[in-house]
């Protein structure tokens, strides 16, 4: 609930992932757009089904997705309407090269963050003492933008 309402604390997996399932109920919820066909013996009706079931348009992460991970070599070699499971096969391998870089990422960072920690703690630093003097800074902050006004004060009423 904390993270929702903030848009931009989503991480890059997150956003990924959650644009693959926004669009996998798209493709279950919207037909598909068929191709002219005469020779078909099924009905129209019949036809219309069978390709709604295996064949959807690829929307632009969809495309990049088909492209990255090699099924086609260019965007123009990509056709209107491609099958299902091709899509639902290239999100997976998205989905799985998405997640193990993110884990890898984790495992390389999380030790570099730790020593940063230690350095930290034997130098002596803490977030307590950033605190404090970070409000000391506020203060002559404060102060010195108070003898300014005071001084400006002065210098107007001498005049």
């Amino acid at each position: 609930m904390y993270r929702q309402s903030f848009k931009g604390t989503f991480s890059l997996g997150e956003r990924i992932s959650a644009a693959l399932r926004q669009r996998t109920q798209q493709i279950n919820t919207r037909p598909a757009v068929r191709p002219f066909s005469n020779t078909s013996r099924l009905s129209s009706r019949e036809e219309d089904l069978k390709h709604i079931a295996q064949h959807t348009k690829p929307n632009a992460l969809d495309f990049k997705l088909l492209l990255w991970t090699k099924m086609y070599k260019r965007r123009a070699d990509i056709p209107e309407s491609i099958p299902l499971t091709q899509i639902k096969r290239a999100r997976e391998i998205g989905r799985i090269v998405i997640g193990t870089s993110i884990t890898l990422g984790f495992i390389i960072g999380i030790p570099f963050m730790m020593m940063w920690g230690r350095h930290s703690k034997s130098s002596g630093d803490s977030i307590a003492k950033r605190r404090k003097e970070w409000i000391r800074n506020l203060q002559r902050q404060k102060k010195k933008e108070q003898e300014a006004a005071v001084a400006a004060a002065a210098e107007k009423s001498s005049e």
